[in-house]
């Protein structure tokens, strides 16, 4: 894979005195021409200098905070300039701009399974930026687009075994809801017989208490709501 390398263009600065001291020489050659009996020499240097000065003016680029510039030489790649500012290169090196700030993908909400198989739907929001800026330009063709296709977009089970696996967790679903019911209405039960004793509302024997938590259990783990039924005999004969 490509490695990022940093290069260090020429200041602005430089590059503009360099120019305007080209276009200062050729215009300096031409007055020397003017005045020459055998000009074509002078005319010459000077038509070289100012054509110098020209194609140097396209070396200039400005790089914003948080961008990079990938600079390329005839399909050879030069290194990437991070630093902010109006810098000066080669004419013939092509420029190419990497925003270098983070960004933020919102993902589908897709079906995954959890450690026990239940299906479970998830979305994310990935936050993302460009960490190698020659890795982002030859590793992959856009890396905008391999950013949002390199994520999980499927998982489910084989259709000949998915209706075996539903029936599994079905079944592991209804035993924990089971198994949480039970436990806390037996925690009910022993708290009101525990309340029942201790305030001395009402003294139960043991066969008067089997019948309380018969008919607690029955109300706290029933699935539909309980009917009521009015008892105006006894227990005993």
């Amino acid at each position: 894979m490509t490695q990022e390398r940093v290069a260090q263009p020429v200041s602005g600065a430089v590059g503009l005195t360099m120019t305007i001291l080209l276009f200062l020489a050729g215009i300096g050659f031409l007055y020397k021409a003017a005045h020459n009996p055998d000009p074509l020499a002078d005319v010459l240097i000077a038509f070289l200098l100012l054509g110098l000065g020209g194609l140097s003016i396209a070396g200039f680029f400005t790089a914003q905070p948080n961008q990079g510039v990938v600079l390329i030489l005839f399909g050879n790649y030069v290194g990437t300039v991070r630093t902010s500012g109006w810098s000066w290169t080669n004419p013939f090196i092509t420029r190419k701009k990497i925003s270098l700030r983070a960004r933020s993908l919102n993902g589908e909400r897709i079906k995954v399974n959890d450690q026990h198989g239940n299906p479970v739907e998830i979305a994310a929001v990935v936050v993302w930026k460009v960490r190698d800026t020659a890795q982002a330009t030859f590793d992959v063709d856009d890396y905008e687009r391999f950013v949002t296709v390199t994520r999980l977009s499927h998982l489910a089970y084989a259709p000949e075994i998915a209706q075996a696996m539903l029936q599994r967790q079905q079944a592991g679903a209804i035993i924990a809801a089971r198994t949480r019911i039970v436990e806390g209405a037996v925690g009910m039960v022993e708290m009101a017989l525990d309340r029942l004793g201790k305030n001395h509302i009402v003294e139960l024997d043991e066969e008067r208490k089997a019948a309380m938590v018969s008919n607690l259990l029955v109300v706290l783990c029933g699935e539909h709501a309980a009917t009521p039924v009015l008892n105006a005999g006894t227990l005993y004969k």
